[in-house]
């Protein structure tokens, strides 16, 4: 089920099966977010799970951060956090192509 690129104007635009999909994606996000658990992924490279973020990922499935943190060499970098959910698994991303950012 891909939800990207597509605005939450009407529920009528969703199927039944998606808006379960957002609404469990949401609940997850807010619950992690809340209990100060954010996702490993994120937290190694020192991004926040703001409300703005939270939001755009929900809405476009990728948001352009800068000043990520590399474990390995120190050193930050600028990339585009992508995210993907399976309805039992919310993957994470990050692409560095230049028509990406």
């Amino acid at each position: 089920m891909d939800l990207k690129n597509r605005d939450f104007l009407k529920i009528a635009d969703f199927t039944r099966e998606e808006l379960a999909l957002l609404l469990d994606l949401a609940a997850r996000l807010k619950a992690l977010r809340k209990a100060g658990r954010e996702p490993k992924f994120l937290t190694g490279k020192k991004i926040s799970l703001t409300k703005k973020v939270a939001a755009t990922l929900l809405k476009t499935g990728r948001i352009p951060v800068k000043g990520i943190f590399s474990e390995k060499t120190g050193k930050s970098y600028d990339a585009v956090l992508t995210m993907s959910d399976d309805g039992k698994k919310t993957l994470y991303a990050l692409d560095f192509s230049k028509e990406s950012q």
